[in-house]
């Protein structure tokens, strides 16, 4: 779903995402990325919310930035993205 976004630009893209699902939610950032091309003056923004998820960035060790077996007990996704920079917490919130 996209629309437009009254705070930004007239003419700027809003895309919801409506999964939960932060494996989801990574793979449609990335297709936006090598896919979505607007025009330099267009500005966009995603949204998304996810159920709990640890992401870690590309080059990250999931056992130094997470306690694997805490995310395993307690149902917590972990994943990584195709980008590098730090590992962040997803919720609902």
């Amino acid at each position: 779903m996209s629309r437009n976004f009254g705070i930004l630009k007239q003419n700027a893209k809003l895309f919801i995402s409506r999964s939960q699902n932060i494996f989801e939610n990574l793979a449609f950032e990335e297709w936006l990325l090598r896919n979505y091309k607007p025009d330099e003056e267009v500005e966009s923004m995603l949204i998304w919310s996810n159920k709990p998820a640890v992401v870690i960035g590309r080059h990250q060790n999931p056992w130094m930035e997470a306690d694997i077996n805490y995310l395993r007990c307690n149902n917590i996704e972990l994943a990584r993205r195709h980008s590098g920079g730090g590992t962040v917490y997803h919720d609902l919130g």
